[in-house]
């Protein structure tokens, strides 16, 4: 917190204070720095000396050096010696000469001795202060004690390299073989680098292994796509679309109202509900009973015409035919509820462009498709023009091919990957929500990109936001402006337990009452804060790896741009006002034959009417 005094004279007190204390604090650790350097060298001369003399000669080299200091000093005194024949005193300066021959050969030795103690004890000194600074260092520095780790990308990379096999990577870290269906998420703004992330990950998957890859916007397709793969295009406004009809993948009975569910989509805050339910009902009912009654043909284009225009007097009639639900909703004598309920399955986005799936013969099932073992990609392709028409068909399709790939035996190995960038640009999916939990078990990983939690929040609400993050197991996050979102993913980063060390000092107008302190705490602190997430720059993220794994952030290499197909191949759709004048002549040709009286013409029309 900052110091609110912030006068002229309360800074220059303040400065004055902090320089003097730490110029006395200087001098302080120097002083403790010579004192101790001159009491190694002392001792190490001492042990020197005890080394190379006896007792004797220490006796003779000591009295001769006291008696040469009471020379020098013009003194007039005596000094003892030890001679053979006893203790005899002399003056000093007789004493000196006496002892001058004993003495002289040691005095090299000695100005060795000294020189070497002298070494030894700037040598010590100096490592000291080296210590002593280090210390400080380490002293300064936070101490980690439990939780999450931050480390460099290339040590992540020594950690994971032995066990990842496939070429797996993102960034310049290999993901290990093992932890590939444990599911990933690619998490940040537009332009941060998610998607060439995900293409460097999808480039190693391309050789050997099956994918359904979600393409907000061509970038996928017009990266991967090659027919000559057996690679598939799911897209009815584009030109290179399978021959794809809802009837294809009618195999299960939970399949109708799988279709259903995805094709009339609930909205919040409708004044109705009860009508789009009974819609739902219904439009299940029309799909079993084109499949079962004789004389429908199991074609989108069926589909369309019995929705639109037959009567619900003849639906009520088939539904009570094979007592499907419907036949309770659609009472002929309660008309306003019937239309209602009518009306509100015609009215839906996704049942006004069945009649661009215009193929009579489909040869294309996305079940089939997924349970096979090539190695061929579905690439269920949107555009931003289109994607309100897109939209319900995206979400069944990757329902479709999810619970395919469950319905397969139990494998240990990743046998395909589902890539759904974007993920908030579509309603939620059930199975996908499954399959983030339950699908490793069948050789799928799951890779799901998006912006920010609010995306997320909209379309699945905040627990199974959190339930996705959980599930998918490796993270890379990238900037994220928006603060809510950028704190939520510092809190998924997770944190650490550290002793924190802070550090403070007390002054005093003498200045013996100055006075340092270094105090340390237990704390947590996140490994990435909030801030930090919010200003990585393009293609930087924080890599977080599933099981113990430490952290790390890592930088997505600029992957080359490769365009082995076009984006889009736009399909040539038929004249609108020919399409129309061409329903009301088969219209009127119908009315004239349901006149015709003979038995011929009444099976005629009964066709008709269906």
């Amino acid at each position: 917190m900052a110091i609110n005094k912030k006068s002229t004279s309360d800074n220059f007190t303040r400065g004055s204070d902090t320089i003097w204390h730490q110029v006395q604090m200087l001098f302080a650790g120097v002083r403790r720095l010579a004192i101790i350097c001159i009491s190694i060298t002392m001792l190490s001369f001492s042990i020197y000396v005890m080394l190379i003399t006896n007792s004797m000669q220490r006796q003779i080299l000591k009295t001769y050096y006291e008696a040469s200091i009471i020379k020098s000093l013009g003194m007039h005194r005596n000094v003892t010696i030890d001679l053979p024949d006893g203790k005899r005193t002399f003056e000093a300066s007789h004493a000196k000469e006496i002892l001058e021959g004993g003495a002289g050969k040691f005095k090299i030795l000695l100005l060795l001795g000294v020189l070497l103690s002298m070494g030894i004890g700037v040598v010590s000194v100096i490592k000291l202060t080296k210590y002593q600074i280090k210390r400080g260092l380490f002293e300064a520095e936070d101490k980690f004690i439990e939780g999450q780790k931050l480390v460099e990308s290339e040590e992540l990379s020594n950690l994971t390299r032995e066990k990842s096999k496939g070429g797996f990577e993102i960034g310049s870290v290999p993901i290990p073989d093992a932890l590939l269906q444990r599911n990933f998420a690619f998490i940040g703004n537009p332009g941060t680098g998610k998607s060439r992330a995900i293409f460097r990950f999808l480039d190693s998957a391309r050789p050997n292994m099956k994918a359904v890859v979600y393409d907000r916007t061509g970038d996928y397709v017009e990266r991967y796509y090659n027919p000559a793969r057996g690679d598939i295009i799911l897209n009815p406004f584009d030109a290179r679309c399978a021959n794809w009809s809802i009837f294809s993948d009618l195999k299960e009975e939970l399949d109708y109202s799988t279709m259903s569910n995805y094709f009339i989509q609930e909205k919040k805050g409708e004044a109705h509900p009860e009508f789009k339910e009974g819609a739902r009902i219904l439009f299940e009912d029309i799909l079993k009973f084109i499949q079962i009654e004789p004389g429908f043909e199991k074609s989108m284009a069926e589909l369309t015409r019995v929705i639109n225009t037959m009567t619900l007097e003849r639906i009520f009639e088939l539904a009570r035919k094979y007592q499907l639900p419907s036949a309770g909703a659609l009472n002929p004598e309660n008309v306003k509820t019937s239309e209602g309920v009518r009306f509100s399955l015609i009215t839906q986005p996704a049942i006004r462009f069945f009649k661009y799936f215009n193929e009579t013969s489909t040869n294309f099932s996305i079940s089939d498709f997924v349970k096979s073992d090539d190695k061929a990609w579905l690439f269920i392709l949107s555009h931003p023009t289109q994607h309100v028409a897109i939209k319900p068909f995206a979400a069944a399709w990757l329902e479709i091919a999810m619970l395919a790939a469950m319905s397969q035996r139990p494998i240990n190995y990743n046998r395909i990957i589902f890539a759904i960038d974007e993920l908030a640009s579509l309603p939620k999916l059930k199975a996908v929500e499954t399959g983030l939990t339950e699908a490793r078990k069948f050789g799928v990983s799951i890779l799901l990109g998006f912006q920010t939690d609010a995306q997320i929040d909209e379309v699945w609400g905040a627990e199974l936001r959190r339930v996705l993050l959980a599930n998918c197991q490796t993270k890379a996050i990238f900037r994220s402006e928006d603060g809510e979102t950028a704190a939520r993913l510092a809190d998924t980063l997770g944190k650490k337990a550290i002793d924190e060390a802070s550090e403070g000092a007390h002054f005093g107008v003498e200045s013996d009452r100055d006075s340092s302190q270094l105090q340390r705490k237990r704390t947590e602190i996140h490994l990435a804060m909030a801030s930090v997430i919010q200003t990585l720059p393009d293609r930087t993220a924080f890599l977080k790896i599933a099981g113990n794994y430490p952290l790390a952030k890592v930088v997505i290499p600029n992957t080359p741009d490769v365009k082995v197909a076009e984006a889009y191949q736009n399909k040539q759709m038929p004249d609108l006002l020919a399409t129309l004048r061409e329903s009301a002549n088969s219209a009127t040709e119908c009315n004239e034959v349901s006149e015709m009286p003979t038995e011929e013409n009444q099976t005629i029309s009964m066709k008709y009417d269906l």
